[in-house]
């Protein structure tokens, strides 16, 4: 049997994403790349396609990667089991902020996505939505995780976050209130973005409303 160059160097796929992620973690998205991976495990870059078509195929490998340590609830009401999922893919998605904006712009399909999105179908399914009101409940579900994150991670990227609520509130507070008054009462609030409390509200009432909609 021909040994495939990657087998030769001794590495697996599981090698080239934990190195991928490695440099993810220590300087970002855009540092990652074929070559930099192979230089990080010592290999010659065609070792990796072995495991990995291109630099577009990594990126998804590592997507998926971040969802793996997000446990699947096996107990308790399905609502708590959703929330529980989703909490945890929020805290999985701030740990990861230049991944982000790619979870919105792909479709990602790798085995945790999988098992998570099956989790949370089978959850939805106990409650009685199903069929393709269950997919569509899913879809609102995960744009409401990824959209929030998206949000959260842009504030916290900010340089002075303090100066740009200070920002906000003034000019808020600062509105014609003939014409704004609501905005103009609410300007402190406004200027803020307490991200999990967000969070948390947006998901409690879908899942509200979902419950309804079950009947």
């Amino acid at each position: 049997m021909v040994r495939t160059p990657g087998q030769r160097a001794g590495i697996g796929r599981g090698d080239v994403v934990a190195a991928a992620r490695a440099i993810l973690r220590d300087e970002g998205l855009t540092a990652v790349s074929m070559r930099r991976v192979a230089a990080r495990l010592d290999v010659a870059p065609n070792a990796l396609y072995s495991h990995v078509a291109d630099k577009d195929a990594l990126v998804n490998l590592l997507l998926d990667a971040v969802l793996d340590d997000i446990e699947v609830p096996t107990r308790g009401p399905w609502r708590n089991r959703i929330a529980k999922i989703l909490t945890e893919t929020r805290t999985a998605l701030l740990a990861h902020g230049d991944l982000v904006p790619l979870f919105l712009s792909r479709q990602t399909l790798g085995p945790n996505a999988l098992r998570l999105g099956e989790a949370i179908l089978a959850a939805l399914h106990t409650g009685g939505i199903q069929g393709e009101m269950s997919v569509r409940a899913l879809q609102l579900l995960l744009v409401h995780t990824i959209g929030s994150s998206t949000f959260e991670v842009a504030r916290r990227d900010d340089p002075d976050p303090v100066r740009r609520q200070q920002r906000g509130q003034q000019t808020t507070a600062a509105l014609d209130r003939s014409t704004h008054p609501h905005t103009a009462d609410q300007s402190e609030a406004i200027s803020r973005f307490p991200g999990d409390t967000v969070f948390q509200l947006g998901l409690r009432l879908l899942l509200d409303g979902l419950a309804r909609e079950a009947g």
